[in-house]
């Protein structure tokens, strides 16, 4: 899948609210998502312009663990703000996070979203042929020094209790 065809996909996807910001879907943003090298560039782009850097060093020093059941905890994405309850980088957010709620394999759990793309599988496997890389992977291959400059001093979040 080239860049061009990437964003010819965000295009299809339906841009109007359908949720009033219960957040019921967040639980899918969890580990370690994995992007595109030109998602990374939009992302990257978008906290050095437009996220105030004390947000910054909040959203990604916040402790990201939560508890889907007894003893069973998982992480949210590193980009998702705990605090504000919403993604730090929606306007620039990945397919995959575009993708949810539209999608037969990631449906909105409230069912608020009618219409679904029939091509959810093709796109992923379309998407998969891309080289994706987690978030710590691209700062590794292409850092931001606003980024960095944000987790310098920061606290790990807590591991999941025991």
């Amino acid at each position: 899948m080239t860049e061009q065809e990437l964003l010819a996909i965000y295009a299809s996807i339906p841009t109007a609210r359908h949720c009033e910001g219960c957040h019921e879907c967040a639980i899918r943003c969890s580990g370690a998502i994995r992007i595109a090298a030109c998602e990374w560039r939009a992302i990257r782009g978008y906290i050095e312009r437009d996220i105030p850097p004390a947000t910054l060093r909040r959203v990604l020093t916040e402790d990201k663990t939560f508890q889907i059941a007894d003893g069973i905890c998982e992480r949210f994405c590193i980009l998702y703000d705990m605090s504000g309850r919403r993604c730090a980088v929606y306007p620039v957010r990945p397919l995959v996070c575009r993708l949810l709620g539209h999608v037969e394999f990631m449906p909105c759990p409230l069912g608020r979203i009618e219409r679904v793309l029939v091509d959810g599988p093709r796109i992923m496997q379309r998407y998969a042929e891309m080289d994706l890389r987690t978030f710590a992977e691209w700062f590794t291959l292409a850092p931001s020094v606003v980024v960095a400059r944000a987790l310098s001093g920061g606290e790990e979040g807590s591991a999941c209790p025991s």
